[in-house]
């Protein structure tokens, strides 16, 4: 029996649940439509008074628990069947059991059951994932509350509740408290939820020490007698901040009872469970950081002797809370976000360093942008400071910073820096923040210590020559950034992906002593298409999106040993730009990346001391002037070390493990290159950047689409597919990357730049030295536009290897071949005998057929024309 959406159909639900004995309701989305359910919370409903219900207009049926011994187990944000069915053999059920309804979400099963204990739990408890459960709570809805049964469908979503089995013939199978107990126990266990005043009514254990709880309960009572009285501006922001920072809405229900008396009888646990949608159409959300606020403003403090303990767990149980979509994907969601954390403060002043780094991770993963992260993860541990400071002044006779001597005082100041620093080869500093160390560590060291001498209130021991000595206290027990960066291991934005085993590991300033980060969430259940449609426009038709999938996974990893750079070929307008603006921004990340020209890197020792810890070196629209030489490029491509230095630092010598892509429209231009150059390349010829078809988008829709961080993991899942072939074998050549390196190459035979009429170079009018726009063939006087310029017709085939007549002619890809043989042409071979040349092969050799044997391959070299037919 399939359950319809039509409301006609919706009533005839309705009246079959009714016969099954459950109270039921008329649904308009998640709102019940009648003036006041209270009534049916506590009795049978009558057929009349479920008759009379506005059924006209529903688009769902409700069920009330409590009623008639009706349960409900609401296992949320699971898509795994696998821990309904847990759940399902604790409680003695069958596997098959037919009351489990998946939600409209997709997102979460409902397990309905009949049980006659009408206290063993509270009017809805919560339990939580047990390690390793792919879930993020169960709700207990033991009474007063509803629940969408099928066929109603879900407000965000549109799709409908279904029975994923098959729909049930009879009522709810009875099970006992104990039953439903083990159930929970397979896959769960309880949260805190103990108040003031003893224990609940519930015969579970919910005995636990919850400071958080009597904070809250200690700021209501310091709320004046006539606060609440306002139901809009009063009342309802209060229920919202208690149900924010209550461990769940038993517990709030509670607190809110002993606040302030009900107006009607289950008048809070009806607003509470209408909280779980969201606030009210023009309502804004409050948090408790709302309620503490308006306590303060009333001469309430927090209690400091019994300051409540905090910890990440809770941190992230308090975002993971809020009414957000996370991650935080438009504006306004990640403003919500930054805003929400910011309530927070206080509280994450109470963990230690290492955990408000965390949570300022924590943020960065759920869309917080960086910028607010660092604002954020500063302000904490300032907090942070002050509390401790506090702490040390209400001791008894104890002595404070400023009694210190001068070593003694810049011994307590390195102690008071709680950040992580690590050094490079040349010494420079770097901290940590979010998952990676970044540069510019002296700074932020030096901007800590004169946060610390502020919040200690000696803002004049502040000086260049502290700083210094606290430098080198740091420096000394700070380690040294990885030079060869861990091949098995990606770090990533939720955490450090071990490719061995596919597990996810925590961050840690000790675990990942290295700059590199990809921005991208590790999600294998993500998908998208945005990435796929892009690259099979943009990749030759031989490659398609695989081929930019290969690109990706090639560059993503360290480069060790003899590696190739990747050079994008097209004319303008191609995709180029596209593809390398996306690329750096979603998956590499601007502080990853260097921009430098093949030119800088070869001439400029600073250009190249930035290379160290650096994952990629992108270069657009490469400059069309020549190389000054190959070796430097020779020897990062080849995983051998090279010299550098920083200013004002040491010279330093150390292996780069960056990959190389450029882009351009024309040759490279290398004076001199040998075939040991060209071999080092990836040609990767670019189509066209309109991937919509028909209607072509904007840059910002584009990167709009390719930015989303669904598509970005969906991106990811694609490359981890084929990093392990791509690491092993390279990319695989396609024949149009062949043809494209052969387009680029360009082998002057004199050692000097190439000719532009009679000069090697013309200057602009404000001076600069302009590339050469054509070459000249220093043999033949020939000239030929460069980057981008049409070649003559007659040019443009012999480059692709075609003679005048347009056959197929025997071209040199970069070997010093000597002579030249087209398809048909008479040649002597080494034996004496004549042949034909029957195929140029694409390595350049040729196959020979001849009357003295079968056909045979030969280099061009050892061949000699002749006028003679072969035959």
């Amino acid at each position: 029996m399939k359950y319809p959406t039509e409301s006609s159909e919706i009533k005839e639900t309705a009246d079959w649940l009714f016969d099954k004995g459950a109270n039921v309701l008329a649904l308009t989305g998640k709102s019940a439509e009648l003036q006041s359910w209270s009534h049916w919370e506590d009795e049978r409903q009558s057929a009349k008074e479920k008759d009379g219900l506005p059924w006209h207009k529903a688009d769902g049926v409700g069920v009330v628990s409590g009623i008639n011994c009706w349960r409900c187990l609401d296992v949320d944000d699971c898509e795994n069947l696998g821990i309904v069915l847990k759940i399902l053999r604790g409680m003695g059920l069958p596997d098959n059991y037919r009351w489990v309804v998946k939600s409209g979400s997709r997102e979460g099963f409902h397990i309905w059951f009949l049980c006659p204990d009408n206290d063993a739990f509270g009017g809805c408890d919560n339990w939580i994932p047990t390690d390793g459960q792919a879930f993020d709570h169960i709700e207990v809805r033991w009474k007063n509350h509803q629940t969408a049964m099928p066929p109603s469908i879900h407000d965000e979503t549109g799709e409908e509740y279904i029975f994923p089995k098959m729909p049930p013939k009879s009522e709810p199978q009875e099970v006992s408290a104990e039953a439903v107990r083990e159930g929970l126990r397979s896959v769960a266990k309880p949260k805190k939820t103990k108040v003031k005043g003893g224990r609940a009514t519930s015969t579970i254990d919910r005995e636990f020490d919850d400071p958080e709880v009597e904070t809250i309960r200690s700021a209501l009572e310091a709320l004046p007698e006539h606060f609440g009285e306002d139901r809009n501006s009063e009342w309802l922001p209060m229920i919202m901040a208690v149900r924010d920072g209550a461990p769940d809405d038993s517990t709030a229900e509670a607190l809110l009872k002993e606040w302030r008396p009900e107006w009607e009888t289950g008048e809070y646990a009806r607003v509470l469970d209408s909280l779980k949608g969201g606030p009210p159409e023009g309502v804004d959300p409050v948090t408790v950081a709302t309620l503490f606020g308006t306590a303060q403003a009333h001469g309430w403090t927090f209690p400091d002797s019994d300051m409540p303990g905090y910890s990440l767990e809770d941190f992230e149980d308090d975002i993971q809370s809020l009414d957000i979509d996370l991650p935080a994907e438009d504006s306004q969601a990640k403003a919500r976000l930054e805003y929400e954390a910011s309530g927070l403060i206080e509280k994450a002043a109470r963990m230690d360093g290492d955990d408000i780094e965390q949570a300022a991770s924590f943020l960065r993963v759920n869309g917080a942008r960086a910028r607010k992260c660092r604002d954020w993860k500063g302000t904490a541990k300032e907090k942070r400071r002050e509390q401790m400071q506090d702490s040390e002044e209400d001791g008894d006779g104890a002595s404070g910073p400023q009694d210190l001597e001068h070593g003694e005082l810049t011994a307590w100041i390195a102690g008071e820096v709680d950040d992580h620093f690590a050094l490079d080869g040349s010494g420079a500093l770097y901290y940590y923040d979010s998952g990676r160390y970044v540069e510019g560590g002296e700074d932020y060291l030096n901007q800590q210590v004169k946060q610390i001498l502020d919040d200690a209130g000696m803002t004049k021991e502040f000086s260049r020559y502290r700083c210094e000595e606290v430098r080198h206290r740091v420096v000394t027990e700070a380690p040294e950034l990885w030079e060869d960066p861990p091949r098995n291991r990606i770090n990533l934005l939720n955490g450090i992906l071990n490719l061995k085993t596919g597990e996810i590991e925590e961050h840690g300033p000790k675990k990942w002593l290295s700059t590199r980060q990809i921005p991208i969430a590790h999600a294998p259940e993500a998908e998208g298409t945005a990435w796929e449609d892009a690259l099979n426009q943009w990749m030759p038709e031989d490659g398609g999106a695989e081929l930019g999938y290969e690109i990706i996974a090639y560059n993503l990893m360290p480069g060790f040993g003899r590696r190739k750079a990747t050079y994008l070929y097209g004319g303008k307008s191609q995709g180029k730009s596209s593809f390398l603006r996306n690329v750096v921004e979603g998956v590499f990340g601007y502080e990853g990346v260097e921009h430098m020209t093949l030119q800088e890197i070869d001439r400029d020792d600073y250009a190249a001391a930035d290379l160290f810890g650096t994952a990629l070196n992108v270069c657009a629209d490469l400059p069309s002037e020549p190389m000054e030489g190959t070796s430097v490029f020779k020897r990062i491509t080849g995983g051998d070390r090279i010299s550098a230095q920083r200013k004002y630092k040491d010279r330093f010598n150390f292996t780069p493990h960056c990959n190389l892509i450029f882009s351009g429209n024309g040759p490279i231009i290398a004076p001199n290159s040998t075939e040991a150059f060209w071999d080092r390349w990836l040609v990767i010829p670019f189509r066209n950047n309109d991937f919509t078809g028909e209607e072509r988008l904007s840059e910002d829709e584009l990167d709009a689409r390719l930015q989303d961080s669904e598509e970005l993991s969906a991106l990811l899942n694609e490359v981890l597919r084929v990093l392990q072939k791509v690491r092993q074998d390279g990319v695989t050549e396609r024949p149009s990357m062949r043809d494209a390196l052969h387009d680029i190459r360009m082998q002057p035979s004199n050692p000097k730049p190439p000719h532009v009429g009679d000069s090697t170079a013309e200057a602009s009018k404000d001076g600069q030295t302009e590339a050469p726009s054509e070459i000249e063939n220093p043999e033949t006087g020939e000239k030929r536009p460069v980057d981008g310029g049409e070649p003559s017709t007659k040019d443009f085939e012999k480059e692709r290897g075609l003679d005048t007549q347009g056959h197929t002619r025997g071209v040199s890809k970069g070997r010093s071949f000597s002579k030249d043989f087209s398809e048909g042409d008479a040649v002597k071979k080494p034996d004496g005998s004549i042949g034909e040349v029957r195929e140029v092969r694409p390595d350049d050799t040729l196959v020979v057929e001849s009357s003295a044997g079968p056909p045979s391959r030969h280099k061009p070299d050892a061949l000699e024309a002749v006028d003679e037919a072969p035959f």
